[in-house]
This record gives structure tokens, sequence and C-alpha cells, in this order.
């Protein structure tokens, strides 16, 4: 602990005292001010204001005791400190009325020097640094820099000792941010090379010793006192002057730094997407190479330690110049080609999720520095497409099913399941059936783990802390709270969250897998958190119940320090959290620390405009990743990992086996986590965790909670698939009532994320409604399913909760049983305390609310059965035929599965939603919505519709109680529709009741319903044996989604005797028949709306060998159908019609000539056709000539000449096959 002594706030001004009136007394160099005086110096920041003592230990010391005192006046001393770190800056206390001495952490050592460092002492409290090492520190006696490789050498008067590091400091932004780089040492010789130069950047170096590590470095002032000797070219810093050679880098359309590009892909089905990089160059001398430097699809080496610097190069990455063009590091380069000019291009393929960033860099020589593009680079954010195809339910475990607002009455994990999956207790209004009802996939828990008992608010009505206090005061993140258990235990409570887990896995409802979305509270915990079972698994402690240690927090006055004790609530230096001070702290959490990053609050205040929340310079400050930050960001990386084990995930990706079995098993366990203000921590921190996550499950999701919008939500765009962000203060707040608006409010989050995904909420656990008109918030919700994101329902809203009221007789109309708790301004239900949802029983339930329910879930079945409403591709119906816009109160938008495809094979839907005005009566509202887009009709193109009179459409409202009826009596052809338009008409529950069809609501999916061109049915005219076939050619058109044909075969035309309108998704039939019949085909083809073509038949007559549609006759193999002494077997091997005695296969015709013999016979086309003799007619050889074997049918007759036929007897015989002979 700290001596924590009265302080007097005095102003730290200067007093110039001189050296011997800086002293520092201590245990072992004795406690006499005229032997430990300081000598002065002019610091490397040029200020002649340093005092600094040096002194060898003469004997080890454990317990070794000093203080400061000025101006030779033991009543100007400074201590206190009863834990002085040694090699970095820490307070000594000014205690003119105390007497206490600082105590050095760690004590000294025989033989050991230490150099105690301040500056310009003033009556107040005092930094200082006590730095320990083996030997005098080196002096730097030279320093020098190689323009060409890059390479700074330094001359040191000596070896330094092995405490002493060397390092490089340097800036390229005037010392707002600033790196140290550590040099090698090889006896007085130093060198290093500054890493990753920036295109165009001016940097400023200079060199220094230290016994410091990098991350005690955290402010100028700090680096000095830590400075044992410098070289800084006499106070003006060496230079590295740039030349900005690169003008442009343009990654998918996004031109210029610091820009994202987000892409949805599916891993299973092999989907791939590219990545478009073009970088152009001024004038001046071209550059031998240019790369992509990237670390795209390459997340399984987010968690390696490939440079071998101990550390997940995820967390530390290593220099970008180590990277190259092959698969070693966790960045790769890329070769760019120089397509045109000063142009040069690469396009990189995108097939794994996660979150990477890219940029370029170019070079003038094989062994020349590197030179990469701008201060920030272009993230690249590979999302799984489940990110646009849930739809969230949240809920507090806890409350959801309490039969009472006290611990005896909570719900468990086990109440919300079903009778049939173990809930016992009788009351079940809440189970997986009833999500599949409201058609909701996913279900978002309020933070499940135990909770802290360290600073919990008090309930006013009892004056004793909330019970059961903040779930977002996490004690264990490996635990599960007890209460969430039936029996009270962490282990009964995982037991049944992993029962519910596998049950959602497997379930089989029409709504299909049931996602689980923890909610988790990464950037504080409760003061007394322990490690759990994450701290053992990573080997961080023996016992789940070690606590994790202070220096994993922030510090008390800068977030930008690890905090060195807690001792109690009374007796620390953990900072409270948040890090940010513009909207208060919370007393029972304290902030974790992840090290230095441009977006910290460091400090309590700030000037409005520099608030650090806003700042996108998206910097980190790789130096403070100390061994302890790496610690902490393993642990927070293990998190999800953790919770997949725990809930059935095998912790790598499938790669073999069906679509739906390798989805079946990488869908096990959690699926996404929703990130409690995520925007407060590093981007780089997320990067490891998402990377280290979805190198083990591909399609875990990322939400994060960045409610402020703008800078925070540009930010946290760059990593995250989906952003909790503002846009529910549109509707909370704003109280939007327009179309105008609403759309504005989307398009700008459109436009400002490049398409990324948000949470289209209107309210949530700490908002509250737009209003208590139930059916109004309705209305917004429609909209919020009809654009990309993840529409949210928080629990109660489906079944018509309202606002907090204190009514008499209405009280429970707000849903919850106990009173709300006043959140910045606002009444949420309460969470810190036992509450129970009433809105499920007669007698507390809401108003108004009936068929509620069902009408979200008709609302979340047709967003999740719609390719195209989940889709980013969208266009606003913002005209109306006959010039003008629509109605203000409709909100109306076309969304499409694909560009320009037509909708009778790609999903095309028109969304429309009656927006009930805040304050007023419920309206019908209507409007004629041109579809052509305006001039070019792009909408009509993009929609793929064909504006002709032989085109038929219509319309299905998927939001309906029968999705698949069409809404139009007669269909409309696509030439009406362009010029007249789309009607729609919400009668917003005027004269039929809310809960009907397309009262507040209408998704209508655009069909095709044109009669399908058909298709004959052919044939060959007689088959052999029991089974006959009928065969057909698709005459589908582009526009033409023939699904299936319907056939039906009978003994007669028109006939289905023997086959009644089967469907057939090919294009053959076979059937089974008696040899002797006559069999005709009837055939439809089948639209994929159902829509059948007109019938084609076969041939009325009898079986026609020159028709292609003629019916068929089923022949015995054996038989003589036409009595020519042939069978039908061998008619058909020899290709002659078995109907016709005059269709047979014989030699035709014999003559000789001199001693040539000629011998013909008919042939038919694709058969082939030899000739054998025998002299005895038992022994029969081909003939020797090559025109005797494999002669092709030509259709009319063939000759042979034998040249050589002897003089005796000779028999000729001809032979046909259907195949050559060998």
């Amino acid at each position: 602990m700290k001596l924590l002594l009265p302080l007097l706030l005095l102003a730290s001004s200067a007093f110039a005292w001189n050296a011997n009136e800086v002293d520092f007394p201590g245990d072992g160099q004795g406690w006499d001010l005229g032997t430990t005086n300081c000598y002065k110096f002019t610091g490397p920041d040029g200020s002649a204001e340093w005092f600094r003592y040096e002194w060898t230990a003469g004997a080890n010391d454990s317990d070794y005791n000093f203080k400061m005192v000025a101006g030779n006046d033991f009543a100007k001393d400074y201590g206190g400190n009863l834990i002085f770190q040694k090699n970095e800056l820490a307070i000594l206390y000014y205690q003119p009325s105390g007497d206490s001495a600082a105590k050095l952490s760690g004590g000294v050592t025989s033989g050991k020097r230490y150099v105690f460092t301040a500056k310009d002492p003033g009556l107040a409290n005092t930094f200082v640094s006590v730095m320990e090492m083996s030997a005098a520190p080196a002096a730097i006696t030279g320093v020098s820099r190689n323009a060409t490789s890059g390479l700074i050498t330094i001359n040191l008067n000596g070896a330094p000792s092995a405490e002493e590091k060397v390092y490089v400091r340097y800036t390229d932004s005037n010392w707002t941010y600033a790196q140290v780089v550590r040099a090698s040492v090889a006896g007085s010789t130093a060198t290093v090379t500054i890493p990753d130069i920036k295109d165009g950047k001016t940097y400023q170096w200079y060199v220094m010793t230290s016994t410091a590590t990098p991350d005690k470095f955290h402010s100028g002032f700090a680096t000095n006192a830590l400075t044992l000797s410098w070289n800084n070219n006499a106070g003006a810093n060496y230079t590295i002057s740039g030349v900005q050679r690169i003008s442009d880098l343009t990654i998918n359309g996004a031109s210029g730094g610091y820009k994202t590009t987000k892409f949805f892909i599916d891993e299973i089905a092999g989907e791939a997407q590219s990545l478009n990089v073009s970088t152009t160059f001024n004038a001046g001398t071209p550059p031998t190479e240019v790369e992509v430097v990237t670390n795209l699809n390459r997340r399984d080496k987010a968690d390696q330690d490939n440079n071998g610097d101990g550390i997940p190069d995820g967390i530390l990455p290593p220099a970008r110049d180590v990277a190259g063009q092959n698969e070693t590091h966790y960045y790769k380069a890329y070769a760019m080609t120089n397509s045109s000019g000063s142009t040069w291009t690469a396009v990189l393929p995108v097939t794994r999720t996660g979150a990477y960033r890219a940029t370029v860099r170019y070079r003038f020589s094989p062994t020349g520095p590197w030179f990469y593009y701008g201060d920030r680079d272009h993230a690249v954010v590979v999302s799984p497409k489940k990110a646009l195809e849930m739809t969230l339910y949240e809920v507090n475990p806890l409350t959801i099913e309490a039969t009472a607002a006290n611990q005896g009455g909570r719900s468990t994990f086990v109440d919300l399941l079903g009778a049939a999956d173990g809930d016992g207790d009788g009351n079940d209004p809440l189970s997986l059936d009833y999500f599949n009802t409201i058609q909701t996939n996913c279900l978002w828990f309020q933070p499940i783990h135990p909770t802290g008992g360290l600073g919990v608010e008090n309930d006013p009505a009892t004056s004793t802390p909330y019970m059961p206090g903040s779930p977002y005061a996490t004690k264990n993140f490996f635990a599960v709270s007890p209460y969430l258990g039936s029996a009270n235990t962490e282990a009964s409570a995982m037991s049944e969250f992993q029962t519910f887990v596998t049950k959602a896995d497997n379930y089989s409802g029409t709504v299909g897998t049931i996602n689980v979305m923890l909610d988790f509270v990464a950037n504080h915990s409760a003061w007394d958190a322990v490690y759990g079972q994450g701290g053992v698994d990573l080997g961080f402690t023996g016992s789940t119940a070690t606590s994790i240690p202070a220096n994993w927090y922030s510090r008390t006055g800068d977030y930008g320090q690890p905090a060195t004790y807690f001792t109690s609530l009374a007796d620390k230096d953990k900072a409270v959290a948040p890090d940010r001070n513009d909207f208060g702290k919370w007393s029972d959490v304290s902030e974790l620390y992840y090290g230095r990053y441009s977006a910290q609050w460091r400090f309590d205040s700030y000037p409005e405009a520099d608030r650090p929340h806003k700042n996108e310079d998206d910097v980190m400050d790789w130096n403070s990743i100390s061994p302890e930050v790496v610690k902490a960001w393993r642990y927070l990386g293990y998190y999800p990992v953790y919770w997949l084990q725990q809930t059935g995930h095998s912790l790598s990706n499938s790669t073999s086996g069906t679509y739906a079995a390798r989805l079946a098993a990488d869908n096990k366990g959690i699926d996404s986590l929703r990130c409690d203000f995520g925007q407060g921590l590093p981007n780089q921190l997320w990067e490891y965790v998402i990377n280290k996550t979805r190198s083990a499950k591909w399609n875990f999701v990322f939400m994060a909670e960045t409610l402020d919008g703008e800078q925070p939500g540009y930010r946290s765009n760059r990593v995250f698939d989906i952003l909790n962000e503002s846009l529910v203060f549109n509707f909370t707040a704003s109280h939007v009532n327009k179309e105008s608006d609403i759309q504005s409010a989307l398009e700008t989050r459109r436009s400002n994320y490049r398409t990324g995904a948000i949470l289209l909420n209107i309210t949530g656990h700490d908002e509250i409604l737009p209003d208590n008109d139930a059916w109004l918030n309705a209305t917004r919700y429609a909209v919020m399913t009809t654009v990309p994101g993840l529409p949210m329902i928080f629990y109660g809203q489906e079944q018509g909760i309202q606002n907090y009221n204190t009514n008499a007789g209405t009280f429970h109309y707000d849903g919850f049983e106990t009173d709300h708790e006043l959140n910045f301004g606002k009444r949420i239900p309460h969470f810190k305390k036992w509450n129970r949802a009433q809105f499920w029983y007669g007698g507390t339930q809401p108003p108004n609310n009936t068929g509620m329910a069902q009408w979200h879930g008709r609302v979340n079945w047709a967003r999740l059965n719609s390719p195209a409403i989940k889709s980013l591709n969208q266009y606003y119906l913002d005209l109306k035929i006959g010039g003008g816009a629509p109605a203000d109160n409709i909100f109306a938008i076309a969304k499409y599965e694909q560009a320009n495809a037509s909708p009778a094979f790609k999903d095309v839907v028109l969304c429309f939603a009656n927006l009930f005005e805040h304050g007023g009566a419920h309206l019908a509202t209507s409007s004629t919505f041109d579809v052509r887009g305006g001039v070019g009709d792009p909408l009509w193109n993009l929609l793929g519709l064909v504006n002709s009179g032989a085109r038929q459409y219509n319309i299905r409202n998927l939001a309906s109680s029968n999705a698949n009826a069409n809404v139009w009596g007669t269909a409309r052809t696509g030439a009406d529709i362009y010029s007249n338009g789309i009607f729609v008409n919400l009668g917003g529950g005027t004269v039929n009741p809310i809960t009907n069809d397309g009262e507040l609501a209408q998704y209508l999916k655009v069909v095709d319903v044109t009669p399908p061109p058909s298709s004959p049915p052919n044939a060959v005219y007689y088959q052999i044996g029991t089974q006959g076939t009928f065969l057909w050619t698709s005459n589908a058109g582009p526009h033409d989604n023939i699904t299936g044909w319907r056939i039906s075969i009978g003994t007669t035309p028109g006939g289905s005797q023997v086959v009644s309108n089967a469907i057939v998704s090919g294009t053959s039939y076979q059937f089974t028949g008696v040899p002797g019949t006559v069999y005709y085909a009837t055939l439809r083809a089948v639209s994929a709306t159902g829509v059948e073509s007109g019938a084609s038949q076969s041939d009325a007559g009898a079986p026609n060998a020159g028709s292609q549609t003629s019916p068929v006759i089923l022949l015995s193999a054996g038989a003589d159908q036409d009595g020519d002494g042939t069978s039908n077997e061998d008619e058909s091997a020899a290709g002659t019609n078995p109907l016709d005695r005059s269709s047979r296969f014989a030699i035709s015709d014999v003559t000789r000539s001199g001693n040539n013999v000629t011998v013909s016979f008919p042939t038919v086309t694709g058969r082939y056709y030899h000739v054998s003799s025998s002299v005895d007619l038992v022994n029969w050889l081909i003939e020797d000539e090559p025109t005797a074997r494999n002669r092709a049918g030509t259709g009319s007759s063939l000759s042979f000449t034998d040249t050589n036929p002897g003089g005796g007897r000779k028999f000729y015989q001809a032979e046909v096959t259907s195949a050559p002979l060998p």
C-alpha cells in the first residue's frame, strides 16, 4: 500500500534551486543533507533545472528508505510512497508536516549503482525516478545514419551494463505521438533502424539510454526523467526529411487514408470477393517495387509468435518491414503491377472473415528502405453473412420469467426452455417455441457473470446495496452467476446455461438455429474481480479465486498508466470507470488498462474540441504493451474462446462435409458478443480478439456499443461487424415522424459506415420507448426490419409495454413490477435489483397488445425468409406516379437480392410501413409509387423488371397471414406497372383490426407469374422392354424460371391412366408399361411461382419413326412385332424399324466382276458395319480389306468389294454393331 498523508495542494511553481539544495538522503547513503547533494544539469528537454544524485550501494538492504529534500531543509521533504518502483517515474508526496520516508520497492543491492533524477521540485507532490544498474551509465559519443539503408549507428564510451538499454526515440507528428525502438548492442556500438517509414513524413529523432522498459515512457517528462545519456543533436534533434511520392491510394472505390471497406461472406459456401487496390505516384524517380501489405485472410496467425519476441503477433505486430511475399508473418506483402504510367494495381481475394488492415509501400532498390502510405491504414472488415441474417431479442434472464421480484422468484436459464426441456415450475410463458413464434433467432443476454460486492450503489428504498447488483460489474468473466442456476450455485448455473445453448443450437422450428449473444463488459470489472478459470487456463494463476492484479487497471489521475496498488476502496490508485468524465463515473467498477492509445481519456478534463473519445488518429502506443498488458490482452482474447468451448464448439472451423453438416458444426456454441462500451478500447485490441476468435469460429459476430455515434462510430466500424450506435436516439429523443427524417438518419449512417451494419433498435435496456402507443412503436420497428443491420426487440416490446407509469391502475403498463431506475434522466426497467416481467400475465398486461407478438413474428418472418430484405441492396421509393413525392407518412424502400437480376430468379421486395405520428391519431395512408426511379429508369433496371405487355407480375405480402398468396386478383403486365406504378394502401387499423394483413406494414415480394414456354415431350417411337422414357428440352427465356415440369402419361392421347400429374425437376421421365401398348405424354412447364405453361402433347397418331414427338410403343425383346422374321431386339440393334416389315437388315446384292466380288446392304446412321466371309458356313473371318471393318452407316446402301475372292465357293455375311469393334 501507499501511505496516504494529508497533502498540501500547493502550486508546483519553479524554485530554481541550486545544485546543493536538492538532496536524496536515505538509509545507505546517510541522512546527512551535506553529503547527498544532487548535481544540476541541462536535460534532454533543454531545461537547466534537472537534478541528479548517483550512489553505489555498499550493502544489501531489502528495506531501503529514502527522501527527497529541497532547500537543505528537512521541513521541505518528500516521501510517503511505500512502494516506490525502480526504473519508472513515481511520486514522492510533499509532507512538510510529516516525516514519512519513501520505501524503494525491492530494496538495494550491494555494488549496484542508483541514479535519482528530479526536475525543479516545487513545494508539492513531485514525480522522480530511481534507476538501478550494475555500473556507471555509458556515455553516447557519436551518432550517424546511413541515408540509403536507414541504419543508425550509436557509439558509446564503453559497453553499457546489462540494465542500460540504448534507444532511438522518434516522432513523425512533432512529438504529439512518439515511440522508442531499442538498438542492438555489440561492445560499445549499437545499431537500429526506425521501422516502417511513412511516405512524405518528416521524422525527428534522437538517441538515449535508460534502464526503463518502453512502457514506462508514458510522457515526454517521464522519458526525460528516465534518460541516462542522450544525443539529440544539441537540442535540435536529428531529422529524416520525407518527400511525398504517393498522391493517392484507392481501395474498392474509397480514396485516401483512414477508409474502411466492408464485406459479408459465407465461408462454407466458398464465397470470395475482391479487394481492388490502386495507388498513384507523383512525378519523379519511379519506384522499382510497390507492394500491398496486409493481414487480410491471415486471422489464424493472430495468436502465433512468428517473430519470436514471446508475444502473439496479433497483440504486438512485427514491423511491417519484415513482411515479405511469403507465409511467415502476420502481415504479408503482395506485388503490385505497374498498370499504366504512375499507377500500380493489385487485386487480392477476400476469403476469410476477420478484422484486417491494408496499406501500400514502395522502395527504389532491392536493399533500400520501404516507405509506407499515410498515417492511418485502410481497414478491411470481413464479416460473416450471419451478421445480416439475425433478428435480436434482448433479455435479462433473471427477470424475464420471474415469478416474484425477489431472489426466490428469479428466473434462471432452465426457465427459458419449455416444459418438455426441463422447465417444470408450471410458469412457462417463455420458451424456445416462443422465440419461434416471434421469429427472433438471436438472444442477447445482459451480462450473465457473477458480480462484485464493492462500491455497489445503495437502493434508496432500503439504504442497503442493490441486490443482485449491476450485471455490468463483472467479478468473474469465466463463470455464470449462481443466481442463474436453480441450485443457486455457479456449477448449476453453468450447467443450465450449457443446456440452454445446446437446445438453442439444435432447435428445429421454422426460425432455425437460435443464436446466443453474450454481453461482454471488457472496459471495466468489479473492484474485487478474480482471474477465474481463464487465468488458470492461461497459466497466470493456480487458483480461480486469485484477484486480478492492480496493474491490470488504469491509474487514478492518469488512465494512460497502470495502477500500482489496491488495498480497499479507501486505499488504492486503481481508477474508477469509465476513463472519460463527461457522463459520470460508476462506483462499482474499475477501468481495465490495455495500454495507451489515441482515443483514451488519460486525464480528468479536456477542452470539448479535444476530447479523446472523438480522436481518430488510430494510434496505439506499442511501447505501452508491457508484459502485464500482454497478459490482459490474452485474457480478453480468451473470453470468447472459453465460452465457445464451454458451449460445445470444437474450436476448429469445419473443412469438409455437406454444407448443412458443416454449418451445424460451425454454429455450435455461443455465436456473438455485444461488446459493452466497445468504442472505448483500442481497435488494435479488438482486431486481435476478433481474429483469434474467428480462427476458431469463422461466423462469430461482434457488435460494439458506440452510442456516441460520429467519430467513435467511424472508429468502431473499422473492426466490428455491427454497431450498437446512436440511431436509437432518433426514435426515443427526436421522435422522428416523417419518412424523410428516418431516411436521412439511415442514409447518413450507410454513407459514413460504407454499408457497415448497425443495430436497428428503437429501445433497449438503458433506453426508453419512443412512445406509449405500442402500435406507433411497432411501425418504427417495421422500418428497422427493412434495412441492413440487426433488428432488435427489447423483451416486452413485442407485448406492448409502455414507458414508466406511476398512475394508479395503469402502473403495470410499463411491463415490470419494480420501479424503474433513473438513468441519465430516463426511467428504464431496473436491472440492479430484483425485478419481474409482468407483461405475460392476465391483469398486468399492457393495453391493446392483442395480436402484437404475432404481428412482430410475421414481420420478422418476412425478413428472415427474404434474401432481398436482409441484403445491402436497396433503393428508396421517393417518387410517385404523376410526379412529386409520395406521402411522407409511408416509409417505402425497394430491396433486391441481386442488381439487374430478374425477379423470376432473385428476390425483389418492396417494403412499406405506415408511420403513425407522435401525439396523433392512427391514420390510413396511401400512395401510388413509381418504381422506375427517375430518368434512365435506374430502379426499374436494378429490379430486373421487363417493360412488356407479355410479361406478367403479381405481389405477395411476406408479412401477412399467408405469405404465398397473390395480392392482386389479376396479374399485371410489366408495361402496366412501368406506366402506372404500384398503389399501396396502409389502413392503420382505422376500419379493419390493426392486426389485419397490410394495416401497418406490407413487404411486397414481386413475383413473375408469366406462364413459362411449354416443351414438347420427345421420345423414341418404340422402346424395348417394360420401361419407357419421355425427354424434353427447356425453352425457358432469360426471365423464365422453370423449376419443374408436370407430366401425365396415358394410353390415349392426352390421357393420364398410367401417370397423373407427376412433378419432375429434370428433363426426362421414365415410366413402366406393358409391351405392345402405345403411350402418350402430356407435359407442362412449371415456374418458381407455381404458374404452369400450356400443355404440350405427344402426337395423336401411331408411333412414327419420323417424329420427335411420337408416342411410344413398348416391345418385347424376343417378339417380332412386324412379322419380318427378325426379333424386335435384333431390329433395335440393327437400327431398323420393328414396326415395318419392309425395314430389315439383309444383303441386298452380290455381284462379280472379274476377280472382284461386291456385296451391298442397307445402313442406318449411328451404326457400324462389318463384312465377314466363310468357305464352310462354320468358320467366319472378317475380310482383310480396310473397308470390311467399322464402316459408319450413312442412311443409304453401302458396298464392299472383295478384291481377292479366290476361285472356290465363298459365303459373305454383313454384321451391324452400335459401336466400333476394337
